[in-house]
């Protein structure tokens, strides 16, 4: 029986595998908890079929794999032009993989056509890994957190100080359709203080 404690360190070890064996060439990765997403570092969890989801800085940009979580040998791989931070990965149940997060890169294909604050990106792979969806959400912040709900919608958190929402920095939760990434409402979450969605 493997615990809780006894999985975090087989990922880990497999992480540190694929790093070994794959030829990205990105700065030399941060170790973390699998799921917890580290500024400059790949963000590592698993689909329904066990199989390692990962995302990951490198030269082209932004680098998604599924490893094998027995040996992180790569079943598929592909990038994402543009840099940016991902705060969350996971499978959609139709075999797509979904990431968000903050980018600031023009070549970013989601993007505009020049760099400037923050955005807010949710970009969508199929299982072929090949990009079918990539859009820059109206939201000038950072995203923190991904979540898929049980009919398959899609949320992002994050924090934003946009001087049109009072109070400072203020947390916000996105809503996306599943199927095309569009917008659907937008929720800020604040007061006096700094606020952040993060989970």
């Amino acid at each position: 029986m493997v615990t809780r404690h006894g999985k975090s360190c087989v990922l880990a070890a497999l992480f540190l595998l694929f790093v070994a064996h794959s030829s990205m060439a990105a700065p030399r990765p941060v170790l973390l908890r699998p799921g917890v997403p580290v500024s400059g570092a790949p963000l590592i969890t698993t689909n329904l079929d066990g199989d390692l989801l990962l995302a990951a800085p490198s030269p082209e940009g932004i680098t998604i794999a599924r490893l094998d979580p027995f040996d992180a040998s790569v079943l598929a791989k592909t990038a994402i032009a543009g840099g940016g931070r991902v705060a969350g990965i996971l499978e959609d149940g139709k075999g797509r993989i979904i990431l968000a997060g903050t980018t600031n890169s023009a070549s970013f294909p989601a993007s505009a056509s020049a760099p400037g604050p923050d955005r807010v990106f949710v970009c969508a792979v199929d299982a072929g890994m090949q990009k079918v969806a990539a859009v820059s959400l109206p939201m000038e912040g950072k995203a923190l957190a991904l979540a898929r709900a049980a009919d398959g919608s899609l949320y992002v958190g994050g924090v934003t100080s946009r001087p049109e929402v009072p109070g400072g920095e203020n947390g916000f939760v996105i809503h996306l359709d599943p199927a095309s990434l569009a917008l659907m409402d937008t929720l800020f979450i604040g007061g006096s203080g700094a606020d952040r969605v993060t989970a």
